[in-house]
This record gives structure tokens, sequence and C-alpha cells, in this order.
């Protein structure tokens, strides 16, 4: 009998990712932003075809992809290795060299949509670097025009070219986003919603002429369908599920509506007929829910989404079937899916006696008796059961990881979400406190043998962590996270800094807290080994940001690993720096026991 070798533990990187995915007008063609060939780059089908062909070969992450009406244009958005500078292309549909249409480095560009009538909308903050404001480019001429300017970043979401509006958002801060309607006849600019007041408001959809549905948490705990009639000014809540709903999307015709449930680490799609109330639940396996489209010319759902154990895939969810197919099809090359490990969901009472839920993984192969404490990014974000190839390979590597969504996750609620907003480095710190103390009561875990590993803001909770609580800790490994707020705050892109106040603070009104909160404050108390990964061309969390906190710990004789992404910036957009990555943090971890 043939013996099969065991998987190498870097095939868990070979899982194909999709960012995003677009659908023509006509369905006949589809486009994804895909790592296919290890770097990002948009890849398109024929349908119903479903072989993929590449369109770009810029090895970057592409930004909302869209379709001309005819099908025969392709505008998206792409930086050049994480700078975030982002600029807008243009390409045929059927792939060509691209054009450039926006001018000037460093200003970032989101492209919208095309209006019909020869514009691209998109979203910059070329007029002013501070905010980001809505522009329109003329295809035929070549002219950019500055549609209106307000102190406050505005992105341009959608253009409902029927009703004669341009729907955007001001965005504020992540638990205050205002939609707007601006009337492109009159100038006039119509808020949804009716007081200003801090709240969510996204997603608006057209289901007549005057009558809009949006997602809101307006006066409630958990953001809910809010019908607006505009002609009679009547607001009307239209539905409600026990968690967050977003993701609204309408049907062509009118006569269905798409949303996602999400309730803490899981998402579920739910399609809704507006005349009949019937209620469908897809039967998807996925529990992350990426981003929802209805074909125009079908009427079939199109979905993207993932699992714990299953990388992104493009979905169809047949209304007058019922029946579910796959558009993609991207398993891991060479490895079991029976040795992916499903987390289990679990809850503890942290320091003040608020729930905090989170994922529990447990190595079931080559099992080491030793655990991960792994704090998220954002830090309003959340662990959610998406795939990750990183914990699967640490996983297959033996470590058991514990990911919790302390204070400030989404998905639990405004209140909830709102605890992080200048409180970085109290309350997050004491619910992760408080959830190695219930491991280890609780799952009977070695108190001796603990690593802590983070990215972006995840890092920089794992290192202050260390800083004030050094004897958790066998190691530390930080990816993209900040050292230094007073540094932080004041080196981040202009454009984040009118709603950084909010969420972190200001460097001089807020200076002692953030001295307080700022790994860099307790160096002296770094004495375990770190491992710190940085992004050259990382925007948010500059290279100098990490250069000057190992310059200081290594004077102080701590042993400090360095690595340096020289093509990267806040994130991975290459596999080889993702591998090499999870192999050097797996190497430090064997290092230590």
């Amino acid at each position: 009998m043939i013996k099969w070798p065991s998987s190498p533990a870097n095939r868990f990187f070979e899982a194909t990712k999709i960012f995003t995915f677009a659908l023509s007008k006509d369905e006949t063609k589809l486009v994804f932003d895909s790592n296919i060939k290890g770097e990002f780059d948009l890849w398109g089908m024929d349908l119903p075809n479903t072989y993929p062909y590449p369109l770009t070969l810029s090895g970057q992450i592409t930004l909302f992809p869209i379709f001309s009406p005819d099908g025969s244009m392709l505008a998206f958005s792409a930086d050049q290795t994480g700078d975030e500078n982002y600029q807008i292309y243009l390409m045929q549909s059927t792939g060509s060299e691209l054009v450039r249409i926006t001018e000037g480095d460093g200003y970032h560009n989101e492209v919208c949509q095309f209006d019909g009538k020869g514009k691209i909308y998109y979203t910059s903050n070329r007029a002013d670097l501070s905010y980001m404001n809505i522009f329109t480019y003329d295809l035929d001429t070549g002219d950019h025009q500055l549609l209106f300017q307000e102190e406050a970043n505005c992105y341009s979401i959608q253009i409902f070219a029927d009703q004669g509006y341009v729907y955007y958002i001001k965005h504020f801060s992540h638990s205050f986003i205002q939609s707007w309607l601006y009337d492109l006849q009159s100038g006039e600019h119509l808020l949804l919603t009716p007081e200003d007041v801090p709240h969510v408001a996204e997603d608006v959809q057209f289901i007549s002429k005057y009558e809009v549905l949006f997602t809101t948490n307006l006066y409630e705990k958990y953001r809910y369908i809010m019908k607006y009639d505009f002609q009679n000014n009547e607001y009307t809540v239209f539905l409600r599920e026990p968690g967050d709903i977003g993701g609204l999307k309408v049907s062509s015709n009118k006569k269905w509506i798409s949303y996602i449930f999400q309730k803490g680490v899981e998402d579920y799609l739910y399609l809704l007929n507006l005349k009949s109330g019937r209620k469908i639940k897809v039967p998807t396996e996925m529990t992350t829910i990426y981003k929802v489209e209805f074909g125009q010319k079908s009427g079939k759902l199109y979905f993207l989404g993932s699992s714990a154990i299953s990388s992104e895939n493009i979905f169809t969810f047949d209304l007058s079937t019922g029946q579910l197919l796959p558009v993609t099809n991207n398993p891991i090359p060479g490895v079991k899916k029976d040795i992916f490990v499903c987390p289990e969901t679990v809850r503890y009472r942290s320091f003040d006696g608020l729930e905090i839920e989170g994922l529990l993984f447990k190595a079931e192969k080559n099992y080491n008796d030793h655990w991960i404490i792994w704090p998220h990014g954002g830090p309003q974000s959340a662990i959610r059961k998406s795939f990750r190839g990183m914990f699967q390979y640490l996983l297959a590597n033996g470590f058991s990881i514990f990911a919790p969504n302390f204070r400030g996750s989404t998905h639990y609620g405004a209140d909830f979400l709102k605890m992080v907003e200048q409180d970085w480095g109290e309350g997050p710190r004491l619910d992760l406190l408080a959830g190695v103390e219930w491991l280890i009561k609780d799952k009977h875990i070695n108190p001796q043998n603990m690593f802590i590993i983070g990215e972006s803001y995840g890092g920089y909770l794992a290192l202050l962590l260390h800083g004030r609580h050094p004897h958790l800790w066998k190691g530390v490994v930080n990816i993209f996270g900040p050292t230094n707020l007073i540094s932080f705050v004041q080196s981040i892109p202009e454009f984040w800094r009118s709603s950084m106040k909010q969420r972190l603070g200001d460097a001089a009104e807020d200076r002692e807290r953030l001295i307080k909160d700022s790994p860099i404050t307790y160096l002296e108390n770094m004495t375990k080994p770190m491992l710190i990964i940085q992004g050259a061309n990382d925007p948010r969390v500059i290279k100098e940001e990490s250069d000057q906190f190992v310059n200081k710990v290594r004077k102080q004789g701590v042993r400090v690993e360095y690595l340096i992404l020289k093509d990267e910036g806040h994130g991975f957009s290459r596999r080889n720096n993702e591998i090499e990555v999870a192999e050097r943090i797996v190497r430090f971890l064997y290092s230590l026991m």
C-alpha cells in the first residue's frame, strides 16, 4: 500500500485568495482580484465558462473593480508595493494596456462607478490632503471636476441614475457614518437619518422612486434595516435581527433584497421577498461573507465567502431553483481537508463582568503543549470564522491558538464597538488578561508555555502586554503594529487624522494617556525575545516607528529579530512574503522551546 507523505506546512499558503469581484450588467463577464500566481492581479472569466485568465500584471491588490454599462471597459484602483497611494486605471474588459486617469503622486483615489453618461465618479484627497471628496472624470475630454467639497471624508458609493442621485457617506469614525443623497439637478444634499447624532447608516438601496432601504443602528444596539420615504418624510423600521445587518442589496426588478446577518464570529446570508415577506436562508457553508451582488440579467445572487477551513470562493444562488453553485473552485493543493482545524466558539467574563467571545483553535496533530494568544487588528474589527493560512500553518506545527474579540470588536453592538475609542491600552488589554486567566483555569493550559502574536493593532497590543505583563510570555511577535502612539498619530496619512482623534486621541491634548498606552514607554520591562515584522512602504505604521523601537530594545541587550519586507505595506500582497514571515515565526517560536 502506498503511504502518502504529509503535506509541507507552507502548503497552507497556496490557498488562492480572492479580494473582491465585479459582474458585468449582461452577466457575460466576471472579474476578481486574486493571488492565483502568488501576487494579486485582476483575473477575468467569460461566463458561463469559469476558466480564469489574467487581465493585469501589476502584482498589487486591486480595489473596487467596476464595469462600464456596456461591459467594454473596466476601471479600478491600485497602489504600488503597498504605499496606499491608489491611482485609478482604465482598461478594455477583454484585456489591454492600462490607462491611468488620475494625476500626481501622493494622493489616495478610490473609483466608484460609471454614470452611463460618459463620466466616472471617484473619491480622492487631491483637492485637500486632509479630506476625501467626490470627483468626476469625463471619458471624452479627460477633465476632472470636483463635485462638491466638505470638511469630512466623503466616499462616493453609488449613482442612482434613474432617480438622479449620488449616494455617498460621510465617515467621521467607525462608529459615526452618515448616509447622504446628492441631487444631481438641484445640488441639494439630503441626510437620510432624522438626527445628526453619532450612529452608523450605510447600504442605501432604492426600492421605488421615493423610497430607500438602508442599514443603521440609530437609537439601537445593532444595525437594522430602515425604510425612508423622503417624499413624505416617513421613517419605518423594516427588518430587525438579533445582531447586525449589513451588505444590503436590492434585485434589479425590486422584488428581492439580500442581506448579511452578522452575529459575532459568523455571517448568515438571507434573501427576503419585498412583496410576500418570504425569507430564504442561503444554504452555504461559508461563515464569512465579503461581498454580494444580484445578477441584473438572471436575478441570481453572486457572493464571495470563506469559512475557517475553506478559502475564498465566489458562488451563485438561484432563487427559482434553490441551487447553490461555485463559480470559482480554489482548494488548497496537496492538503487533505481533514487536517484543517475548526475553531470552538468560547465565552468568558472580563475584569468588569463584560462577556467576551472568541475563537479557540486546538492543535490536533503534533500538539506541543504551547499556546499562542492572538489579538486581532483594527481595533474596530474582529476575529471571525474565515480562512487564515497563518493559523492553519501554526496549528499544523503544534501550536494552539486563542483569539478573543475584546471590547471594541465589531458585530457585538454599538456600545461594545465604542468601548475602544480613546482607550486602546486599558480595556482591551485587561480583556486579554482575563482571557489568559480563563484559559489557565478553565482549559488547564500551562502558564509557562504562552506566546503572544498580533498584526497591526494586535501587534501593538502584543507589545503593550509584553511591556506591562512580561512574566506571561515566552516570546512576542509584532507584525505591522505601532510602538509609540505619539509618533503614530503624527505620521498617519493626513485624511485619517480627522477620524483618528475620535478613534485614538490627539497627540497634544491626550499626550499623557498616549504615553501611558504606548509600548515604548515600558521598554525596561521587555525582557523576553521579540520578532518584529515591518513593511518598508507601510503608510500607516511607518518604518521609522519600528526602527526606533528595535534600536532602543537592542541597546538593552534584549534579543530582537527584525524583518523588513521591502515590497510590502500594511499587510501582505505577495504569497512569498507571507510564507517567509510564517516560517520565520515558527523558527522563532521553536527556538524558545
